[in-house]
């Protein structure tokens, strides 16, 4: 895929150097080819070298111990990153919370082990063991609406309303981000797919869900056609227009995902 990118847009095909390609396909952001957006393999990488660690502590009889992996998760990634951005759209030089990184026991991707976590025990809750909670969607909704204010409004206060393709915002460490992710996934588990309106729309999730990697892998491609293509002949770019981005490029790529299930051989690629 980064060749395709780089044959297709003409850009210049820098020498792929022994060292250089190694330390690439072990995570390393290359400044010569259009690799940025596969940062989610190494980060899947170091989640699965601490899931022996993670499982032992979730299976423990005592949950307080996977309360507390949770709770320093947060304080290492989530709440210095919010924090910094507040004290900078506020002016203020306080201090430089992002200090905490250097305490962070966890790596680089603390964040997304915080995620992967709290799936595991919101679905054991609400899937498996069904509890009920006669509020839970309407929390959900209402959360969903004020955390994703909350992500508009720091944007918006950061680098405009409008106009930008890349915020410069770290969006995976913000608070609201991880309120409003398992809002939405909470809502998903809790949605009644008995009749059949809900079990056509749980075989479309579940369809697109199968097809994660493939869309993953493709949207880089896909995308910076569409931006190419589309972003010149937009006037303005704001949550509206980039929101129906998002809903082409899943499509598109489900869809030469599907085609590329039929083909032998490139069929793996696609697959987790």
């Amino acid at each position: 895929m980064v060749f395709l990118c780089e044959i297709f847009f003409h850009e210049p095909l820098c020498p792929w150097t022994i060292p250089e390609f190694l330390n690439y396909m072990a995570g390393y952001q290359t400044s010569y080819h259009p690799t940025e957006a596969f940062w989610f393999f190494p980060a899947l990488l170091q989640i699965y070298l601490m899931l022996p660690i993670v499982k032992k502590i979730y299976d423990l009889e005592k949950k307080e111990y996977i309360k507390y992996v949770c709770a320093l998760l947060f304080c290492v990634s989530f709440l210095p990153r919010t924090l910094d951005q507040i004290f900078e759209i506020a002016g203020l030089q306080i201090l430089d919370v992002t200090i905490v990184d250097f305490y962070n026991p966890f790596g680089t991707y603390s964040n997304h082990l915080l995620y992967f976590i709290l799936g595991g025990l919101l679905h054991k809750k609400y899937y498996v063991e069904k509890e009920k909670d006669g509020a839970i969607v309407k929390t959900c909704i209402l959360a969903i609406l004020i955390n994703g204010g909350l992500l508009w409004m720091i944007k918006g206060c950061s680098t405009g309303f409008t106009g930008e393709r890349y915020n410069g915002i770290p969006g995976y460490s913000m608070i609201p981000t991880l309120f409003l992710s398992c809002a939405i996934f909470l809502l998903f588990l809790r949605s009644d797919h008995s009749k059949e309106r809900g079990t056509k729309c749980k075989q479309l999730i579940t369809a697109v869900a199968d097809h994660t990697l493939s869309i993953y892998i493709l949207h880089l491609l896909l995308g910076r056609i569409a931006v190419s293509l589309w972003y010149g002949k937009i006037l303005y770019r704001n949550v509206v227009i980039n929101g129906l981005k998002c809903v082409v490029l899943i499509t598109a790529s489900f869809l030469v995902g599907k085609i590329m299930r039929k083909i032998p051989v490139v069929d793996k690629l696609t697959k987790i």
